[in-house]
């Protein structure tokens, strides 16, 4: 799986991690390896249940940051885990010395999270921990999953439907705006892929998502381009061809469309991402795109 969650509270902090972040190497070697400047500060979280071991596999392990830290027992090593906390990207810091508690994470961020998402000791606070995936495996994976899935509703399921052969003879201003309206479309989901893997590090596909929120591009016009993109090569498909059979099809895969962002979609970006998510959907349309992209706040 790409994202593992982690459930917990919040505590006061054991102050470990924040002793760490006092040395200024530190912070800065952290921003060359995680690629985030985190603030000297930590908000403590004692989990649910006891730290899932296999997880640690995705640990970066304190040689690969710099130096020792004195712990209880004086010199002492720790690991640092990306993670996400309510959209906010973060590092989960572990320290490696005997009797500190497998179900305590210490999370960094650039921002205070504490202040920032106005969280009390006591609260409830879900920790995604995310899986580095390379640029070039996630151009893999986006290709395979535009093979299989745009490929197979935009061009193999039409092509079986009317194997492309001409039914009712549109006059030509229907049938030109069919071409346009197939290859404008094939060019936006090109575009929404490449998207995909260079902001988002990911694919389009549920058991593979980003990283990070895509919100640039076409996204900045409208939070569903893809599937739009989809529906404008099937429409293209039916004036260029004269098949109102297609017309039907396009109707069947707008619903399940609509059906997938509202039921599946929208609530997992919501936990996944959560107040990033929340203030991209209130700016930007999910189906009728607006005129000005949208410029996020950071």
């Amino acid at each position: 799986m790409t994202h593992h969650e982690l459930r917990g509270v919040v505590i006061p902090g054991w102050g470990r991690g924040r002793a760490l972040l006092a040395d200024d190497r530190v912070l800065e070697r952290i921003e060359e390896v995680l690629g985030l400047r985190v603030v000297p500060d930590t908000l403590n979280v004692r989990l649910d249940a006891p730290f899932d071991r296999t997880l640690k596999s995705r640990y970066v392990a304190a040689s690969e940051i710099g130096p020792a830290w004195e712990g209880t027992t004086g010199q002492a090593g720790y690991r640092l885990l990306p993670v996400l906390v309510s959209g906010h990207r973060a590092i989960a810091f572990q320290a490696d010395e005997p009797g500190y508690p497998e179900d305590l994470l210490e999370i960094m961020c650039e921002v205070h999270l504490r202040s920032t998402l106005e969280l009390q000791d006591g609260d409830p606070v879900t920790v995604t921990v995310t899986r580095e995936r390379s640029g070039s495996k996630a151009a893999i994976g986006s290709s395979l999953f535009f093979l299989l899935a745009p490929g197979v509703v935009a061009g193999l399921v039409p092509w079986s439907i009317t194997r492309w052969r001409v039914g009712d003879e549109y006059p030509w201003p229907a049938r030109a705006a069919g071409v346009a309206l197939s290859v404008v479309g094939a060019i936006v989901l090109v575009s929404a892929f490449v998207r995909f893997v260079t902001e988002g590090i990911g694919t389009p596909a549920p058991v593979a998502p980003t990283e990070r929120l895509v919100v640039g591009g076409l996204y900045r016009h409208v939070r569903n381009p893809m599937y739009l993109a989809i529906l404008a090569a099937i429409l293209g498909q039916a004036l260029m061809v004269g098949r109102p059979a297609l017309l039907a099809y396009g109707a069947v895969v707008a619903a399940a469309f609509i059906a997938f962002v509202r039921g599946y979609e929208e609530p997992t970006l919501r936990r996944a991402f959560g107040v990033e998510y929340e203030a991209y959907r209130h700016a930007v349309p999910g189906w009728w795109p607006r005129l000005h992209p949208w410029t996020p706040t950071r």
